[in-house]
């Protein structure tokens, strides 16, 4: 199957340069990171042989790492991809030109998944990052647990006290705050 060709920038790409430039943190590891080695390791990931053209690989594997760094949902993403000239810039996509789409994120996840592939290479952009001085923190998300608390239970109302003037059935504790 033929491949995207991504990257040609318009002039309106050109216009909005700055504004796509706000996300310093994104700028900086596109700086750090030697994408050409990534590209190398994923070349041999491809679509199926019908369909429209595919997405690059990097470009696909760049968008999964937004996903990550950002909490996103696949249509999350997609959403945030038609939306955020930083992150159209971080994937090398124009203005112009269209967003994968969430399917089109999640079978390329899929596929990076059973090459054995991810693991690589997010090894490889962490050892480039982590040698240029920086370091890559990941917060753990730990199930909930209910856990009974030392608190006493409410009583149950008292069916023969009369209900409070709200409507509410009166319970023994107001029963026993009325009486001498």
């Amino acid at each position: 199957m033929a491949e995207r060709q991504i990257g040609q920038l318009s002039f309106t790409d050109g216009l909005v340069s700055d504004a796509a430039r706000a996300n310093a943190p994104l700028q900086r590891v596109s700086e750090l990171v030697d994408w050409g080695a990534i590209e190398v390791l994923l070349s041999g990931l491809r679509s199926g042989a019908m369909g429209a053209p595919a997405y690059p690989s990097l470009a696909l594997f760049k968008a999964l790492l937004l996903q990550q760094w950002y909490g996103l949902s696949d249509p999350g993403l997609e959403e945030a991809l038609v939306d955020r000239l930083s992150f159209r810039r971080f994937l090398g996509l124009s203005l112009s030109e269209p967003v994968p789409d969430h399917s089109t994120l999640w079978r390329f996840r899929e596929q990076l998944a059973k090459s054995g592939l991810a693991e690589r290479a997010f090894a490889l952009i962490t050892g480039q990052i982590e040698r240029s001085g920086y370091v890559l923190k990941h917060g753990t998300l730990i199930d909930a647990s209910l856990i009974r608390s030392a608190v006493n239970p409410p009583e149950p109302p008292d069916p023969d006290l009369p209900p409070d003037a709200d409507g509410r059935p009166a319970s023994k504790l107001v029963k026993s705050a009325h009486d001498p």
